[in-house]
C-alpha cells in the first residue's frame, strides 16, 4: 500500500514523483502541468528506472483529481 503522506501532491503539479514498494516500481506524473486536473499512474517491475522499462511491461492508468489516482493501489492486489 502506498500511504498517500508520503506522496508530494503539491509538488505532483510541478515535477513527477517515483518510488518502489516491494519490487512494485511507480511512477506519478500530473498531466497538465501547475494546472493538473488528471494524474497518471504508472507501474513496471523493478530493476528498471521508468525511461529504462520496456513499454510492453508498464502499466499506466489516466485517473481524474489526487484522491482518484490511490484506487490504483486496491485495483493492482
Amino acid at each position: 500500500m502506498i500511504d498517500k503522506k508520503l506522496i508530494p501532491y503539491g509538488g505532483l503539479k510541478k515535477e513527477p514523483f517515483s518510488g518502489t514498494h516491494h519490487g512494485m516500481r511507480y511512477f506519478f506524473r500530473g498531466d497538465d502541468g501547475k494546472s493538473s486536473t488528471t494524474f497518471t499512474v504508472f507501474i513496471y517491475p523493478e530493476p528498471w528506472c521508468f525511461e529504462d522499462t520496456p513499454e510492453e511491461e508498464k502499466e499506466q492508468k489516466t485517473l481524474p483529481g489526487f484522491s482518484n489516482v490511490l484506487k490504483l493501489r486496491d485495483q493492482s492486489g
